[in-house]
């Protein structure tokens, strides 16, 4: 397995992220973890989420992902940005122990996989 590219520190564990399989790309490794409202940045990677408030997606443009995960107890509102959408809505809910993972294949529109 090749070498990872960086380490993430989540709390208190340190974890190693982003391989570079193919070596022409480098591997997302920026990791938030958010306990109140937050505008979820084009730069972050994966978002982990703890307690009860929203979370808004930047402006959907072709190429962009995000992981975005309810670590804690609350609910977590996933927004978009004003004119996009989530799987044709305005906002999703993300429950206690519940993630996405969103990608933007057409600018202005979010998808959940």
């Amino acid at each position: 397995m090749p070498e990872p590219i960086g380490t993430a520190k989540v709390g208190l564990v340190q974890k190693r992220v982003g391989y570079d399989l193919c070596n022409t790309t480098v591997a997302p490794t920026n990791i938030r973890v958010e306990t109140g409202t937050y505008l979820i940045k084009i730069t972050d990677y994966k978002v982990a989420c703890s307690g009860t408030f929203v979370a808004t997606l930047p402006n959907a443009a072709f190429g962009q992902e995000f992981i975005i995960s309810n670590v804690g107890t609350g609910i977590i509102t996933v927004t978009a940005d004003a004119g996009d959408t989530i799987n044709g809505e305005a906002s999703q809910i993300l429950y206690e122990g519940s993630s996405m993972s969103i990608y933007c294949y057409v600018n202005n529109k979010w998808e959940i996989e």
